[in-house]
């Protein structure tokens, strides 16, 4: 009789991260999804404004294609949706359109939405590695906490480096991820789904 295979310590942490008691919205998700991204071009330090990019590009099928809203508070796609509004981008982007325009968007709305969101995702992800610890920190110093937690050791997947300006993954999940990028799609897509089921609307 053949043994079961052994879930990896690294699986079963991601399976933590993304639990449905700790996702309230989208961006955990797409945060996630943008982080596989990076690490398929072998990217170890990666801005924050770059994975915010990735996060709206993740999302824009779902979004601006099939009008799907991720609930009623959910910032993401209020960010595509002011995209197209405001610079008239079709629902029919590809990939590359959107990484190379992106980058070029000025609208002070956009991006002060879209750091709000990333800002707190980069945080968030990783807030329930350490849960305990952080019951006894005061909200006005959640986010230095878990960026000082996350330079102690290396349980995290990445380092919050700068006051939040970069992340920075620890090698031995930069490992992880590029030997099992199969694994570590299938999580994603199965916690998309489960969330989708719950959260989303259609407007089409």
């Amino acid at each position: 009789m053949a043994k079961p295979k052994k879930i990896s310590t690294h699986l079963l942490a991601l399976e933590n991260l993304l639990s449905y008691k700790y996702i309230t919205n989208s961006y955990k998700l797409f945060w996630y999804k943008s982080l596989i991204t990076q690490i398929h071009y072998k990217k170890q330090k990666c801005s924050l404004e770059d994975l915010s990019f990735e996060m709206v590009i993740h999302a824009w099928e779902l979004v601006a294609k099939k009008g799907i809203t991720f609930g009623r508070l959910d910032k993401l796609h209020r960010v595509i949706h002011l995209i197209i509004e405001h610079y008239n981008l079709s629902e029919d982007s590809t990939v590359e359109a959107l990484r190379n325009f992106l980058p070029t968007i000025k609208d002070k709305e956009i991006l002060e939405l879209l750091d709000e969101v990333v800002q707190e995702v980069c945080f968030e992800f990783i807030a329930p590695l350490y849960d305990q610890k952080l019951k006894k920190v005061s909200f006005n110093k959640r986010y230095m906490t878990i960026e000082i937690m996350s330079q102690e050791n290396a349980t995290a997947p990445y380092v919050v480096k700068d006051n939040a300006q970069y992340i920075l993954f620890n090698s031995d999940w930069m490992t992880y991820f590029t030997k099992n990028t199969r694994e570590a799609e299938n999580l994603f897509h199965d916690s998309l789904a489960f969330f989708l089921d719950r959260h989303a609307m259609s407007h089409k």
